[in-house]
């Protein structure tokens, strides 16, 4: 139980609180996206579409709305208690929890209403907080008897307590692609999460950001290892470039905002562009449906076309260019390279490479 006096503290110190018994867990916490998603959607949503030469200065006001009405709700989270754990601590059989509450469960979280406490994002409060208890996995090894008295949570255990706020993979999840080897064990925390020597949970997320000793081999590279391209001879001069994209690894589709796209050029041995073009990864087509009116007012929606989906049950997307190699080249280079952005509206310049690659023809 919380005391009256922890009861009075700002959020910022009700947590460094948290970061007195459990400083690993909140100094990892503290490097990942989590702690990191107000300041983070700030940056990238808010000052980044202002600031931009490429943003139509039209939506800037209706950006800087939804920003306070709309991202708040994922981005500084109140408790996932609010609404999608009232139910699990009554019952341990998450099954049963899933089907007869499963409405409540994928409601949003609510932001919290003071916007002095949104800077710590997603804290310990948010998914750990259950109104004057901390609840925690079903078998840590927490003290029972320490001052939050912390009782453990069976709903609370499983991937779906991910769901709140990570909506958009929950359909997918269930869904296998095309390579069911890689992700027929997959779950949440297996892609995501940190452990340590000793299999335990370190309470870091892997992210775009990671330091440099948080570095691993990034689930968007892979993503792009799969891009594959053919060079064949039509007649003398002619040929035809063949690429293929399909979703091997990855059990959901990409974030609501995000754009992921494959500029594919080939250069001749004289290192001529001779044909260039680009594949692009996003939701759009589903997004502008959700933010067209309450973030963009009905305007229409500025910045990249619609994509690929590249949902796990989506087929390979296929494309062949056709283009003529020059008479002094004897060999074509292609080069492969990727970019992300975190949101479609902005240009393309906007995007950051994290991307390359070339196969020589």
């Amino acid at each position: 139980m919380f005391t009256e006096e922890y009861k009075a503290k700002s959020r910022a110190e009700k947590i460094q609180e948290c970061a007195k018994c459990h400083p690993r867990e909140f100094e990892n916490e503290q490097l990942g996206p989590h702690a990191n998603a107000f300041t983070q959607v700030r940056e990238y949503v808010f000052q980044r579409a202002q600031n931009s030469p490429y943003f139509p200065p039209v939506y800037v006001k209706t950006i800087t709305d939804s920003f306070t009405t709309i991202c708040t709700r994922c981005h500084t989270g109140k408790n996932l208690y609010e609404n999608n754990l009232k139910a699990t601590l009554t019952s341990s059989n998450v099954d049963s929890i899933w089907q007869h509450h499963s409405n409540e469960i994928t409601a949003k979280v609510p932001a919290r209403e003071n916007p002095d406490e949104w800077l710590t994002g997603i804290d310990c409060l948010t998914c750990h907080g259950a109104n004057d208890n901390v609840i925690t996995h079903i078998h840590s090894k927490a003290d029972r008897g320490a001052p939050c008295r912390p009782a453990g949570n069976a709903f609370f255990s499983s991937e779906k307590a991910c769901i709140t706020c990570h909506l958009g993979v929950v359909s997918d999840m269930v869904d296998n692609i095309h390579n069911p080897a890689v992700t027929k064990s997959q779950t949440c925390m297996s892609c995501h999460s940190e452990y340590d020597e000793n299999g335990q949970f370190t309470h870091y997320i892997y992210w775009r950001h990671d330091p440099p000793h948080k570095k691993r081999a990034a689930v968007r590279g892979g993503i792009f290892d799969d891009f594959t391209v053919k060079v064949q001879k039509k007649t003398r001069h002619e040929y035809a470039l063949s690429f293929e994209w399909a979703n091997k690894r990855a059990p959901h589709r990409i974030t609501e905002t995000e754009d992921i796209f494959m500029v594919v050029s080939v250069t001749s041995q004289q290192s001529k562009i001779i044909v260039t073009d680009t594949v692009r990864v996003n939701d759009k087509a589903k997004s502008d449906n959700d933010i067209q009116l309450p973030i963009f007012k009905g305007e229409p929606i500025p910045g990249s076309p619609v994509g690929y989906t590249f949902l796990p049950t989506d087929s390979a997307f296929r494309k062949t260019v056709s283009f003529v190699m020059p008479g002094d080249s004897k060999s074509l280079t292609v080069n492969l390279t990727g970019f992300i952005k975190s949101q479609y509206w902005l240009d393309d310049a906007e995007a950051e490479k994290v991307y390359e690659r070339t196969e020589v023809f």
